[in-house]
């Protein structure tokens, strides 16, 4: 994380959001799906774990990946996170992403699932981590990025997002930057990103073979929401010659309005409902839940929620109150 001021796990539960729950789910089984003919083991992963190491779970489960390293500026609290690490194979680099990813050996040794999950919009920092990544990752790597997209209401917020993206910002007037929505300004930096980090493509391509020369192909772009409005955007860093194959053998999620190496952004949102209409829904899903039928099938539920429950149910996170 690059500042203790955006160090979130002091204030949120990572366990027990939905919305960001169900992204990881989508976003690990878009990768299985891209990986199906690799030995994804071989990979590492990269992240910012926080106290909750919920994605390290999730990756670990899927892929069994074991290497896989964290960064964490919060070092006053190097006791607790360690205390908290879920598996041995979780090394702990201590520092800024902008100090550690330059030096860590992973890069070297594997390609890389690198998820640099940040609490704040886009800022020339993080332009910074994500050329670095690109950089030194290994053909075959996967790079996401998470970003706060919450609307620029007011000329405060707008100062603000300005004076931490100065290049990119400045595409934009004022009021265009203000009317535009969180699923807008998600877009935006989804174009600024890509844009920024053009020329480190055109560098690392120089003087390659046209079969050698690095691709970036974007696999998923989505907006969710817990609290704040969120973006997430992935891309897997290929050769000419790799993205050739993966167009040949097209793969597709099995998730409605999430498209692999599509350019629409995905909205996924998370109905709120109670332990029993989760289970009523899915004791009927998914066939008994019908087009036909569905308002009187979905009972008490609001169909709206229903719908939208049933579009994601395989993804949607359970929770239980357990004493112990």
């Amino acid at each position: 994380m690059s500042d203790q001021n955006h160090a979130p796990h002091t204030r949120i539960n990572f366990n027990l959001r939905p919305a960001k729950r169900i992204e990881r789910k989508l976003v690990a089984e878009a990768l299985a799906c891209i990986y199906r003919y690799d030995t994804p083991r071989r990979f590492g992963y990269v992240g910012m774990g926080s106290y909750y190491f919920s994605d390290f779970v999730l990756f670990h489960r899927i892929f069994g990946l074991d290497k896989m390293v964290s960064i964490e500026f919060d070092e006053n609290n190097k006791r607790r996170f360690e205390f908290n690490r879920p598996f041995d194979c979780i090394e702990m680099a201590w520092g800024s992403t902008s100090d550690k990813l330059p030096t860590l050996p992973i890069f070297e040794e594997r390609p890389v699932i690198c998820w640099l999950d940040y609490y704040s919009t886009l800022t020339d920092s993080v332009i910074g981590d994500v050329q670095t990544v690109l950089r030194r990752a290994q053909f075959g790597s996967a790079i996401l990025v998470t970003l706060k997209g919450r609307a620029l209401s007011s000329s405060k917020k707008l100062s603000e997002f300005r004076a931490g993206l100065s290049e990119g910002a400045r595409n934009l007037s004022d009021e265009s930057l203000l009317g535009q929505g969180s699923k807008g300004l998600a877009s935006f930096m989804s174009e600024v990103l890509l844009a920024s980090i053009e020329p480190t493509i055109a560098d690392l391509n120089a003087g390659r073979d046209e079969a050698e020369k690095i691709e970036l192909r974007q696999i998923i772009k989505m907006t969710y929401q817990d609290s704040d409005p969120m973006v997430t955007m992935g891309w897997l860093v290929l050769t000419h010659g790799q993205a050739a194959k993966l167009d040949a053998a097209p793969v597709a999620l099995d998730a409605p309005g999430i498209t692999l190496f599509g350019s629409d952004m995905a909205e996924v949102s998370a109905p709120v409902l109670t332990f029993r209409e989760i289970a009523h829904l899915k004791s009927i899903l998914p066939n008994g839940l019908t087009a036909d039928d569905f308002e009187v099938q979905a009972g008490a539920v609001p169909p709206a929620d229903a719908r939208l429950f049933a579009s994601l149910y395989r993804y949607f996170p359970s929770f239980a109150d357990v004493e112990e």
